[in-house]
Formats: structure tokens, C-alpha cells, sequence
């Protein structure tokens, strides 16, 4: 009699589904999944539920291959259906809450596999779960506390023994704790010596200690006896980056293969550290097809976008997944923040800023952006005490930039320029020169300010920060037809509101007031929220006559500036009575008066 292998295959691991332990190592589908052709199994369940939807269990296994085969969205709206039904299983609230963490829905991870533990007080996976959420969220002391319950029912489960050593990494900055870590780390390594999750652990603790070569000979001994792995290839290519090793970063990018997403990644990553932006995206949009259509490629998209100066589309994107239920993803308001900071929307910086920290306070480059944030805000006591607070050790250079930030803000302008010193010191970024050149100028040394924008300008004829801060300077020195000439260099100067607003007062005051107007009316449509440039708008509209194209600006942003309400509604009444009294006098000097 012919016996088909694969339907015995999958009524003997339905047999173990329905029989499996609860511990958690390794579920049935996991084994089910791990020994079939994954999108072969998809459709196979796919059938299976058309043909039957009342078998809770294939539809388990279902929602646990969708998770698997990077379909979190379906997967989850599939076991949410199973837990309506069957609302007190723990195996299916602890799928839910998996799903949910990968989805960075933090609270809602947390509901599940707290639930999960409500109904089976041994499931490993769902306390780890549990203890991994708390820590990702930035409650230390609520996931420390869950792990070591999980040890206490496990003391082996690898995973728990990983997070601890985790946990006591960020409550202790000691040399002696750090000793201790890299001590359990190594034997952790000896039980496991292929996990990449845990030498990443030691290359961490290695780069907490500033022991960058080192970190770099772990990985490359991890790498010899375990082969090549584009995991860790990544590492060591954001590791150059992250400290100036670029030409690291470009000999990580070439071994990596040539259509692997993590290849282009790499590549793309080390054209924004060499602010080639332009380059970056164009990159991006070749291989898009290689990245999966998910949260984090459209939020990278966003970025890139951002990085070219393309605000107000970066915006409508991140908006459009904000709104589509990712409000309580910490990358997604950390990226709304980022774009409304360079926008110099402040209040909306800091309030995506808060979400993001509160969801994930684990994450560095939030916390050092929440305190630029807060500096612009003229909040300077808050973010100084934030940044001593936390104790960020060691300094990299996007930390000390931080921290020279505190001291520009104070004025103390010595200790700024002496850290941003050491900033340009361990990694060259044009970001840090430019302020360099501030200090300068704001020391009254404008030959040596514009000579380092001009040295930058050669080296990297094409950075856009370099050309509009030059433009900047030469505009706040009077040198107007320079400015001009610079910012022409721009492939479209309206599409930033600072330098349309440059571009269109420069030409102003070189005679050409028809051509600056333009500049004015076509960088307002696109930034029509920004304050000084419809004061400058309007004003010039009123020195021309043009009084009737001055008032819609200015009763849009009456609005949205409730602070200068006063002000601007003065300004409109007098523009009012200038077209009822049909006045021809000059009004220069009124406008003055009222710019005071």
C-alpha cells in the first residue's frame, strides 16, 4: 500500500501539536515549520482553513507560518480571531504577544503575555516575552524582575540568561561589573558558540568600555570559526561607521553578496556617513524591490527623503503609518521628531520625541535628540541635567557633539569649541566643522568662519549642509551676490525653507525685487507654516503694494501663532485701512517700525 510521506508527516506533527509542552523551547509549528518548504506549508494551511475554519489548530499553525513568512499583519489579525474564540489559551495569547513585540506594539506585547501568564504560570516563552517587552520599553526593573522569574523555573533557558546579563549591563557602568559580564558572556559563548546574538552581546560591552579593537577581534574570531555572516558583517560595517572607519565600512560592503539586501543597506548606510544623501536614495529606489514592503523600509524611505531636504513628503508618508495604527511605534515617532527638528518645529520635535522615549527608552539616539530638542527650546537646565543624568559612557563623537551642544547653548563658547575639537577629532563630519565655523563667526573671526566653509565647499563640492551653511554666512555678512551664487549650486533652493527664504531676500537686496518675491511666494507654498518666512513674505508684498497677496499669509499663521497673535493682527488691521484708504504714501518705514 503507498503511504504519502507528507500527509503522515503532518498527522504526526499535528499529533505533537495537540501534545506539545508547554515549556516553550520549541514549539510544534516551530518544528512543523523548520522541516517543510515555508511558502509550500502557507498555501497548504491556507486551503486547509478555506476547507475547514472551525479547526482552531490549523488556524494556529496558519497565523505561526504567516509570522514566519514576514506577514506579522496578517498573522496577528488571524490569532486575534482565535483568541476571541478561545480567549484563555496561553500558547495562543503568547503567539499573539511575539507577534506583537516584532511589531514593536510594546503595551500590546506586554497585555498578551501577561495574559498568557495568567493561564499558565510555567511558559517560559511568554515570561520571556514578558521580561524582553518591560526592557524594551525601558522598565529595568520590572523586566529584571520577570527574567529572574523565568530563571527560577529554568535556570538553563539560554534566552534569560542572555537578557540578565543585558540588564545588568545598563544598571552598572563599574569596570568591575563590566569584567564580571564579559566573564558570563564568554561562558555563555562556550554553550553556545555559534549564537550571533551573543557575541553582538560582548562586541556591545567591549564598545560600552570604548575598546573598539577589541570588539573588532571578537568578531573577526567569532567570523573564522563560524564562516561569514551577514549579520555580523553589517555590525562591523555600522561599527566603522559609527567611529570613522570608512574605509572599514567599504571593505565590509564589498564582501557582502552582490544582491543581498544586506549589501545595499550597508552601501546606502556609508553614503549618508560620507553625506553623499543625493546618491543614497537614488540607491535606494534601484534596489527597493530587494527590501521588504514593511514598517521599517517605509520609515527608511522617510529618512532618506528627509536627508535630501524632501520634508514635506517624508511628512505625508510617516503620517499616512502613523495614523494606520503605529502610533506607539518608538523608530516611527523618533523619525517624525527627527524631520519636525530640521523643520525647527520644535514643540512638535519634542512632543514625537516623548512618545518614542517612552515606549523605548533604551534607544540612544533618541535620548541625545530629546536634549537637542530641549536646548532649542531654551530649555537648557532640563537637557543638561538629562544628559548627566544618564551617564552616557563612553563618548563617541555623536555624544561629545551632545555635549558641546550644552556648552554652545550656555555661551560657554571655549568649552564648545574645545569638544567639538575632539568631536571632528574621532570622526570628521561636516555637521561639526559647520559649527566650528559658528563659533567663529560669532567670535567676530569671519575670514577664518568663512575659510573653513570654503575648505569643506572644496572637499565635498556636493554636501547640501556645507552649501547652505555657506550661503548662511555670506547672507549674515552682507555678501548677498555670493549667497546667490552658492545657493544656485542647489538643484531647487525652495525645496528648504531657509535657503528659499536666503535666495529670495539676497536678491531683494541686490535690486532685483521681482525675481526675490518669486523665490519668496514659491518656497511659502511649500512651507507655509513658517513664521519668519511669511514675515518676510508679507513684508516685501507690502513694500511692492502688493497689499492683497500680504493677507491670506498672514491670517494663515495668525493661527499657528497664538504667541505673536498681537502682533500679526495688527499688522493685518493696518494692511486693512492701507486698501480701504487706498493710501500711496510709502509704508516702509511703518513696516519697520512694526519688524522692530
Amino acid at each position: 500500500m503507498f503511504i504519502n510521506k507528507k500527509i503522515l508527516l503532518t498527522s504526526f506533527l499535528a499529533y505533537i501539536l495537540l501534545t506539545s509542552c508547554q515549556t516553550g523551547q520549541l514549539s510544534a509549528p516551530e518544528v512543523y515549520y523548520n522541516s517543510t518548504a515555508k511558502h509550500e506549508l502557507e498555501q497548504e494551511y491556507l486551503l486547509k482553513k478555506k476547507q475547514n475554519p472551525h479547526i482552531i489548530h490549523d488556524r494556529y499553525i496558519l497565523s505561526y507560518i504567516l509570522y514566519k513568512n514576514n506577514k506579522a499583519h496578517q498573522a496577528l489579525a488571524e490569532i486575534k480571531k482565535i483568541i476571541l474564540e478561545q480567549p484563555f489559551n496561553a500558547k495562543y495569547l503568547t503567539l499573539a504577544g511575539q507577534i506583537e513585540f516584532d511589531l514593536k506594539n510594546y503595551p500590546s506585547a506586554i497585555q498578551r503575555f501577561s495574559a498568557a501568564i495568567q493561564y499558565n504560570k510555567t511558559l517560559l516563552n511568554a515570561y520571556y516575552g514578558l521580561a524582553l517587552s518591560h526592557y524594551r520599553t525601558g522598565d529595568l526593573g520590572k523586566s529584571s524582575k520577570i527574567n529572574n522569574m523565568t530563571l527560577l523555573i529554568d535556570p538553563t533557558y539560554f534566552k534569560a540568561k542572555l537578557l540578565k546579563i543585558k540588564l545588568q549591563s545598563l544598571t552598572d557602568n563599574s569596570t568591575k561589573n563590566y569584567l564580571t559580564l564579559l566573564k558570563n558572556t564568554s561562558l555563555l559563548l562556550k554553550e553556545q558558540p555559534t549564537s550571533t546574538e551573543v557575541i553582538k552581546l560582548m562586541v556591545k560591552l567591549y564598545l560600552n568600555q570604548g575598546q573598539v579593537e577589541n570588539a573588532y577581534i571578537a568578531l573577526n574570531n567569532f567570523i573564522r570559526k563560524n564562516g561569514d555572516n551577514d549579520q555580523l558583517n553589517h555590525l562591523i560595517c555600522s561599527i566603522g561607521l559609527t567611529y570613522g572607519n570608512l574605509a572599514k565600512a567599504g571593505q565590509i560592503v564589498n564582501k557582502l553578496p552582490e544582491n543581498s539586501l544586506m549589501r545595499w543597506q550597508c552601501e546606502i548606510e556609508t553614503l549618508v556617513a560620507s553625506n553623499k544623501f543625493e546618491r543614497a536614495y537614488q540607491l535606494f529606489l534601484a534596489k527597493k524591490d530587494l527590501f521588504e514592503l514593511n514598517l521599517e523600509t517605509r520609515i527608511k524611505e522617510a529618512r532618506l527623503l528627509m536627508l535630501i531636504d524632501h520634508h514635506n513628503e517624508a511628512l505625508s508618508k510617516l503620517e499616512v503609518i502613523y495614523f494606520d495604527n503605529h502610533q506607539k511605534n518608538p523608530l516611527l515617532n523618533y523619525q517624525l521628531a527627527e524631520i519636525y527638528f530640521r523643520l525647527k518645529n520644535y514643540d512638535s520635535a519634542h512632543n514625537y520625541i516623548q512618545k518614542s522615549i517612552s515606549i523605548d527608552h533604551n534607544n540612544l539616539a533618541a535620548k541625545l535628540l530629546n536634549i537637542k530638542i530641549l536646548l532649542k527650546l531654551n530649555l537648557i537646565e532640563r537637557a543638561e541635567k538629562i544628559f548627566y543624568t544618564e551617564n552616557f559612557a563612553p563618548l563617541n563623537h555623536t555624544i561629545i557633539e551632545v555635549q558641546a551642544d550644552i556648552f554652545f547653548a550656555k555661551k560657554d563658547y571655549t568649552k564648545a569649541k574645545k569638544f567639538y575639537g575632539i568631536c571632528q577629532y574621532l570622526l570628521f563630519q561636516s555637521s561639526v566643522a559647520i559649527k566650528i565655523a559658528q563659533l567663529e563667526l560669532i567670535e567676530q573671526n569671519y575670514t577664518k568662519a568663512l575659510g573653513i566653509l570654503n575648505n569643506l565647499s572644496v572637499l565635498q563640492p556636493d554636501n547640501r549642509e556645507i552649501i547652505i551653511s555657506l550661503a548662511k554666512f555670506n547672507y549674515i555678512l552682507g555678501n548677498f551676490g555670493k549667497t546667490i551664487k552658492v545657493l544656485n549650486r542647489l538643484s531647487d533652493p525652495t525645496i528648504n525653507n531657509e535657503t528659499g527664504l536666503i535666495l529670495g531676500l539676497s536678491y531683494i537686496q541686490v535690486g532685483q525685487e521681482k525675481l526675490g518675491l518669486q523665490f519668496l511666494l514659491s518656497t511659502a507654498n511649500n512651507f507655509h507654516q513658517d513664521i519668519t518666512l511669511i514675515d518676510s513674505l508679507t513684508y516685501n508684498l507690502a513694500i511692492q503694494k502688493r497689499y492683497e497677496e500680504a493677507i491670506p499669509y498672514l491670517e494663515n499663521i495668525i493661527s499657528i501663532a497664538p504667541q505673536r497673535a498681537n502682533y500679526l493682527n495688527q499688522r493685518l488691521a493696518d494692511l486693512y485701512t492701507i486698501i480701504e484708504k487706498n493710501e500711496n504714501k510709502k509704508i516702509t518705514a511703518k513696516w519697520r517700525y512694526l519688524f522692530r
